[in-house]
C-alpha cells in the first residue's frame, strides 16, 4: 500500500510540473492580450514548445555550470539524517 501511495505521489508531483507549463503559457497569453497583442490560436502550441525548450536549455546549463550539484550538496548538508550517516562513516573510518 505504501509503495502505491509513494508512486501516486511521484506521479502527481510530475504532473504538477506539466500543469505549470500550461499555466505559464496562459500567463504569457494574458499578458500579451492585455498589452494589445492578439495572437492567433495556432501560435499557442509553438509558444508552449518554445517555453519547454527554454526550460530544457536552462536545466542543461544548470547542470553544466554545476549549480545543480552545489544545490544538492547544500540540501545534503542540511539533512539531519545525511549528517548522521556521514558522521557514522567518518567514525567507522577512524
Amino acid at each position: 500500500m505504501r509503495k502505491r501511495l509513494a508512486r501516486f505521489k511521484i506521479y502527481t508531483d510530475r504532473a504538477r510540473w506539466y500543469v505549470g507549463y500550461v499555466q505559464l503559457l496562459l500567463m504569457v497569453a494574458i499578458f500579451l492580450k492585455t498589452n494589445g497583442i492578439d495572437i492567433p490560436l495556432w501560435a499557442y502550441p509553438i509558444m508552449l514548445l518554445c517555453i519547454v525548450f527554454g526550460f530544457i536549455l536552462f536545466g542543461f546549463l544548470e547542470i553544466k555550470l554545476g549549480i545543480l550539484k552545489e544545490e544538492q550538496n547544500k540540501y545534503a548538508e542540511q539533512n539531519p539524517m545525511m549528517v548522521e550517516i556521514l558522521e557514522e562513516i567518518k567514525r567507522l573510518q577512524k
